[in-house]
């Protein structure tokens, strides 16, 4: 059955067309994803559906008795009370009575006579308005999201936030879900359980995400918006950018041909007194269509097409952290006796969740915060660049030119110069905005206008905090492939596990007090912990098992990856390193007297050794894959 049927919607702010006759039908029980570049118009055709903006031409049909849930991307300052009372409130008139009846009745101390007479107003309406019913779905909710009641909204993390906001858009139980952005700032554990739920989810989703395997996960199909048009794709990301690709190769084959079809008559025109001849009056006429179905040709935008200047640093050794211990409060430690080496080429992968400690963690690293103890040493001919999810490395008051522009008004990038117009129209900017204030950006804009920023300077170590938030999947796709390619370092906090896969060398997973290094991307990780959030499905599965080769002619039909050369120089130290760990464990476990002096400790380092044994085993596997494709 059809819930919403978009028939012919045109919309246009000034000159600039978002949406030209564009048409959508939404089902029951179908979970679309709308991708596109950013400024597309993604969050405007949302408001149509939304009915918060009404478009300029076109219908809009509803199933009857409709009703609509919406998750917005950004979690408004204007919310207040307990988490309960929050999600209450999206039931309307009988969730205020629920929410006040929840206030009334905390208040046990000093109850005036008002307040039981209020307390059994309230009472015998929500009564009659089957609200106790009410009441055990929002418990119910809350419970499935591991959410707690009586906490206070304004107190959560962003992840807690944007679940109790979920739970609101939920609990009056919608045909249809409209979710924008529902990933940005949560861990891997809060996108996980939003995925799952997803997954299973009865009803009708429409959502935008950058996260691709969420996107890969949940969506039945994707929806593009390109140039006001909106394309239809099946299921699978992998499938959406095979038929895209084919899309824009199919039309700007046929552009071609029409231009070269139009020059020819445009020369024909020239000669004159021939194409005036009464004869020729209909090749005239054509010739006049030509040239205004011209006009109203809509070209693909230009791609990003960015570069990073390459690393000239030449010691092995970037950086080298020994017996650290990070933290503000020196009682309770936010990571205790780490150690780590970082070399040349590593690209390192930050997870863990909200709060545990990962950007003072790098503040640390950076020595923006000194180590509570233990040593930290990097050559001091290191040229560092740091991408803070705050983007406090811009001025907003300032110009886009001015803010990678220090001096003057020309970059020198991989020893080219090049003009700063230039450069940050490969970023996707517009050349009359380059002069606007950088307060006037998008969230997205300027995250790009702080990659350019970073990537204009010279680089041996890369530190960059959350910088997939807010980007296109375009620009990803851009960004992964120069990091993979950059010859320095790369330290990445992310919850983007798409991200990490395609990028990371090696995980530093946050777990309690200690941060464990690991080899390989997300996936990897997950494989040696035994750590599954979530139901995903393969990015790679598009294709039927019948076509697909073993996992042993894969391995004979390519070489090393870039990515995987970097790992297999690295992976035979981390074997000797794990290997002396776990010789040091046996040697003390053996001795038997820590179990004498310390028994819960020697419980603890039983537990520790078999996870190092488990991690040697997997990195003796990989060592083999690796050493088998060399």
């Amino acid at each position: 059955m059809r819930l919403v049927n978009l028939k012919d919607i045109t919309i246009s702010f000034g000159e600039h067309s978002i949406l030209s006759g564009a048409n959508l039908v939404i089902s029951e029980k179908e979970k679309i994803c709308l991708v596109g570049r950013n400024g597309t118009g993604k969050s405007t055709l949302l408001k149509i559906i939304l009915g918060e903006l009404l478009p300029d031409q076109g219908e809009i049909i509803y199933k009857e008795g409709l009703k609509i849930g919406y998750l917005a991307q950004e979690v408004s300052p204007d919310l207040s009370g307990t988490i309960s009372e929050v999600v209450a409130s999206g039931l309307g008139a009988v969730g205020d009575l629920i929410a006040e009846y929840e206030k009334l009745t905390n208040l046990s101390i000093n109850k005036t006579k008002f307040l039981s007479a209020r307390l059994d107003a309230i009472q015998e309406k929500i009564e009659n308005q089957n609200g106790w019913h009410l009441r055990q779905k929002i418990n119910k909710l809350l419970s499935l999201l591991s959410l707690n009641p009586s906490g206070i909204f304004s107190t959560q993390s962003g992840g807690l936030k944007k679940k109790t906001l979920l739970a609101k858009a939920l609990i009056n139980e919608p045909d249809l879900l409209i979710l924008d952005e529902p990933t940005n700032h949560l861990d891997i554990k809060s996108i996980a359980t939003l995925e799952n739920f997803f997954i299973s989810y009865g009803g009708s989703l429409i959502f935008v995400t950058h996260d691709r395997y969420f996107l890969n996960s949940v969506a039945t199909r994707l929806i593009e918006l390109d140039r006001g048009v909106l394309y239809k794709y099946g299921q699978g990301y992998s499938n959406f950018l095979e038929k895209r690709d084919k899309r824009w190769t199919e039309e700007e084959k046929q552009n071609k041909q029409f231009l070269k079809k139009l020059a020819k008559e445009e020369l024909w025109i020239r000669q004159g007194i021939k194409a005036r001849r009464t004869r020729n009056e209909g090749r005239v006429r054509l010739l006049k269509k030509l040239r205004e179905e011209k006009e109203n040709i809509q070209y693909k935008k230009k791609s990003a097409n960015f570069d990073i200047s390459d690393s000239k640093f030449r010691s092995k050794v970037m950086l080298e952290a020994e017996n650290l211990c990070i933290g503000y409060d020196t009682q309770n430690f936010l990571i205790t006796d780490f150690s780590i080496i970082i070399r040349s080429g590593d690209k390192l992968g930050v997870i863990g969740p909200n709060g545990i400690g990962k950007t003072t963690f790098i503040k640390t690293l950076l020595g923006k915060l000194k180590p509570a103890e233990g040593t930290l040493r990097f050559n001091n001919e290191l040229k560092i660049v740091y991408f803070d999810q705050l983007r406090e490395g811009l001025n907003l008051d300032k110009s886009l030119l001015e803010n990678v522009c220090e001096r003057g008004e020309t970059l020198t990038i991989n020893n080219r110069n090049i003009h700063a117009t230039t450069y940050l129209r490969d970023f996707l900017f517009e050349v009359d905005k380059l002069r606007n204030p950088v307060k006037v950006l998008s969230g997205g804009e300027k995250n790009r206008l702080l990659l350019a920023k970073l990537f204009s300077r010279p680089a041996d170590l890369m530190v960059l905090d959350e910088p997939t938030n807010d980007l296109d999947i375009e620009t990803l796709d851009l960004l992964e492939e120069r990091l993979q390619a950059f010859n320095g370092s790369v330290i990445i906090i992310s919850h983007d596990r798409y991200f990490l896969d395609s990028v990371a060398t090696h995980i530093l997973s946050f777990e309690k007090n200690s941060a464990i290094k690991y080899i390989g991307g997300y996936k990897d990780w997950e494989r040696q912990t035994h750590v599954c959030f979530s139901t995903q499905k393969n990015l790679n599965n598009q294709v039927s098992k019948s076509k697909e080769p073993s996992l042993r002619q894969k391995k004979r039909s390519r070489k090393l990856t870039y990515k995987e050369t970097i790992e297999l120089k690295t992976i035979v130290e981390d074997i000797s390193k794990i290997e002396k760990i776990i010789a040091g464990f046996h040697a003390q476990l053996n001795s038997g007297e820590i179990f004498t002096v310390n028994p819960k400790r020697a419980k603890e380092m039983r537990a520790e050794l078999k996870e190092h044994e488990q991690q040697l085993e997997w990195l003796l596997i990989r060592w083999e894959e690796l050493e088998e494709k060399n």
